[in-house]
């Protein structure tokens, strides 16, 4: 098996006010800097709606944690907002237990985006459900 090390940021879409994109590998401290610097960059060049493409992350400490909840502030801040889709494993389980689930949009859908279209995981109904 090909095991993700490190943090990878792939951008998956960017129009004018909207990027969607997809992190795989380790969400920790030791990985969060050029992800960080990538992201804010996107939220500095206009970007209102952010759209973060979780399945693919292994592993998440409070530092991975502490950058979600930035870039939902910053994006806010700007009157955007943030969606991450797909939080599995332990990452479902730290945004769950922290509260913040619901506070940075963890759903299969993200709400008010227009044209998010679905994830790569596949299509989804209008319910989020898969088809």
């Amino acid at each position: 098996m090909n095991e993700v090390t490190g943090l990878v940021v792939t951008p998956l879409l960017r129009s004018d006010r909207t990027a969607q994109i997809r992190l795989d590998g380790e969400l920790t401290y030791d990985t969060v800097d050029d992800a960080r610097v990538q992201l804010h960059a996107l939220i500095d060049a206009g970007c209102r709606q952010l759209i973060l493409e979780v399945a693919g992350i292994t592993w998440s400490d409070s530092v991975g944690l502490a950058l979600l909840i930035g870039l939902r502030s910053a994006v806010t801040a700007c009157g955007g907002e943030i969606a991450v889709r797909g939080a599995t494993g332990q990452l479902a389980r730290v945004l769950e237990i922290t509260g913040t689930r619901d506070l940075l949009g963890a759903g299969d859908e993200a709400p008010g985006v227009a044209g998010a279209g679905p994830t790569e995981a596949g299509p989804r109904a209008a319910d989020g459900n898969a088809v």
